[in-house]
C-alpha cells in the first residue's frame, strides 16, 4: 500500500520479501500514482481477504460448529473459483481481469483468514492454560 517507497530506491527491499509468494508482473499488479504495488491483483486480493476474514471471526463464532463442519469445502470450493479464475485465459474459454483475479483472491483469503483466526486464538488461549498451570502448580508437593 505504500508504493512510493518503491518508486525511492526501496523498490528492491520490498519486492525481495515478496518474491517467493508472489510473480510480481508490473502489468498485473494495482498501481497507485502509476507506480505498480509489491504483490499482484490475487495476491492482493488473498491479503485483504486475511485480514478481513480475521475481523469476520467474532461475528460468525455462533456458526463456528457449522463453518468447521464444512470447513474443507469452503476452501476448496474458494480454491476452485481462484483455479478457474486462472485457468480460463489459458484454455481460451475466458479472460480475467482485475477484478476476478482480486475477487477469486478476496474470497480465499476471506475463509482462510476466518480459519486462521480461529486456530491462532486456540493456541493463544492453549499456550495462556499451560503458563497458568505452570506458574500455579506446586510439583514438589506430596499428594496424599
Amino acid at each position: 500500500m505504500i508504493p512510493w517507497v518503491l518508486d525511492e530506491g526501496g523498490s528492491v527491499v520490498w519486492r525481495f520479501q515478496y518474491r517467493y509468494l508472489c510473480h510480481q508482473m508490473p502489468d498485473r499488479c494495482f498501481r497507485m500514482h502509476g507506480i505498480p504495488m509489491a504483490v499482484c491483483e490475487r495476491c492482493f486480493g488473498i491479503y485483504a481477504g486475511l485480514f478481513v476474514g480475521g475481523l469476520f471471526y467474532w461475528p460468525l463464532k455462533k456458526w463456528d460448529h457449522f463453518l468447521l463442519l464444512k470447513a474443507r469445502w469452503l476452501v476448496g470450493l474458494a480454491a476452485c473459483l481462484m483455479f478457474l479464475d486462472w485457468l480460463g485465459p489459458i484454455i481460451s474459454l475466458w479472460g480475467n481481469d482485475w477484478l476476478t483475479r482480486s475477487g477469486t483472491g478476496f474470497v480465499l483469503g476471506i475463509v482462510c483468514g476466518y480459519f486462521a483466526a480461529k486456530g491462532m486464538l486456540q493456541l493463544i488461549l492453549e499456550i495462556k492454560r499451560i503458563k497458568w498451570h505452570l506458574l500455579f502448580s506446586k510439583p514438589n508437593q506430596k499428594k496424599t
